[in-house]
């Protein structure tokens, strides 16, 4: 009886965890939807943007993760907020300051001044709306949502028109409808966002608007 009980706590408890993890999962892609709706940023945009900076290959497809790092041209999927935002406040104590985190690989260095914290980069939400604050400056700035991504990733067309490649196969591959199905009625985990925009510039990538970046 006992064997028979621990089995079944087991089999709950993987599935809690499993449950957990979806959650996790989907915490990115519901950040994206909120932003969408709250900017001018087709929501393809976001959806795919995430899974350029932070995705990972599953069973699932490629899925992005709100708890990852970028530090010095090295990634970390960390399993929680709590170890990511640790490894944040580590890496800032070192005494490195240049460091990408969250959903959409926010630049401590060089965007962390708009957030309250170094812990409120990393809430899913508020990632999410700077992301699409920025790229809505560089749209109004160069006209066209292929510029604004590749500016987001970088200014060096040697840099920025390879990131802009791996993006469009990964737009070209999305249904952001289903997409938007699936967490539309989910609920919404994190805090809005704490952050006010900065002003940054664009790119020389030159890449034909279409229906992909007009359209959610």
């Amino acid at each position: 009886m006992m064997r028979l009980v621990s089995g079944v706590l087991l089999a709950f408890l993987i599935g809690m965890g499993a449950q957990a993890r979806a959650d996790v999962d989907g915490l990115c892609d519901r950040a994206a939807l909120v932003a969408s709706e709250a900017s001018d940023v087709p929501l393809r945009v976001l959806l795919a943007l995430t899974r350029v900076e932070t995705g990972r290959s599953g069973s699932g497809g490629l899925r992005p993760w709100p708890w990852t790092m970028n530090i010095e041209g090295r990634g970390y999927w960390l399993g929680t907020r709590a170890e990511a935002r640790g490894l944040a406040t580590r890496t800032v104590f070192g005494g490195t300051k240049s460091f990408d985190v969250g959903c959409f690989q926010i630049n401590y260095r060089w965007h962390g001044k708009n957030f309250r914290s170094l812990d409120d980069m990393f809430d899913p939400i508020a990632n999410a709306e700077y992301a699409a604050g920025f790229l809505s400056e560089l749209y109004s700035e160069f006209g066209s949502w292929p510029k604004a991504v590749a500016a987001y990733h970088s200014r060096n067309p040697i840099f920025s028109e390879k990131y802009l490649r791996r993006f469009n196969q990964i737009a070209i591959n999305l249904n952001a409808g289903t997409i938007r199905e699936q967490i539309a009625s989910m609920p919404i985990s994190g805090i809005g966002a704490g952050a006010s925009l900065a002003s940054v510039s664009g790119t020389t990538s030159q890449v034909p608007l279409n229906s992909l970046w007009s359209t959610n």
